[in-house]
């Protein structure tokens, strides 16, 4: 009987170690489950941090791009601007200078004008 007891005790202990192997085991099973889905979620982590960082890569260049062209414009409009102030003050000095050309010539052709005609009538005089 001490022997059957003996027995069942080590039956016992043989079946509460294989339950304590089993459930060892399990764990590791589980701890090896819950590792691989951690590695999944960093995968996944990674993959959506490097596709939101290409996002806004991505967004910050147009911006860029897009205010470049603003800034283009504003130049080139500033250009075009300074351009027509630079030509119209060009024009207007020629227009100055033509009229001062041109009211020299008057002058000269008025004052020949006067000494024909003082040529003129004083020759009419001679001639009475």
């Amino acid at each position: 009987r001490v022997q059957l007891d003996e027995s069942a005790a080590v039956r016992a202990a043989d079946a509460a170690a294989a339950e304590v192997a089993a459930d060892r085991k399990a764990g590791e099973r589980g701890a090896a489950e819950l590792e691989a889905q951690l590695a999944d979620a960093k995968a996944e982590a990674e993959a959506s941090l490097e596709s939101a960082l290409r996002r806004l890569k991505e967004r910050v260049k147009a911006e860029m791009e897009t205010r470049l062209r603003e800034v283009r414009a504003e130049y080139a409009e500033r250009l075009d601007s300074e351009k027509r102030r630079i030509q119209d003050e060009h024009d207007a000095e020629l227009r100055l200078r033509e009229a001062e050309l041109q009211a020299g010539a008057d002058a000269r052709n008025s004052g020949a004008s006067q000494a024909r005609g003082d040529t003129h009538t004083s020759v009419a005089r001679s001639a009475e």
